[in-house]
């Protein structure tokens, strides 16, 4: 795989791991840069998915 393919795939892992960790670690933080939430096991179950989606991409090995 080329070098600047790894890279940006390294950079979209980290993106979604972080962006998706931070509602889960700090409610109160989150919201306030958001905005308040009504449905806050909704907000958990999308940061779960993008945990899970940058943890795929972050863990691709690449094919011979």
């Amino acid at each position: 795989m080329p070098d600047r393919r790894r890279t940006a795939l390294a950079i979209q892992a980290g993106y979604y791991i972080v962006s998706g960790l931070f509602p889960l670690v700090s409610r109160r933080g989150f919201e306030i840069l958001t905005g308040p939430k009504r449905d806050w096991w909704l907000v958990q179950m999308v940061a779960l998915l993008a945990v899970s989606a940058g943890a795929a991409i972050g863990g691709r090995r690449e094919r011979r």
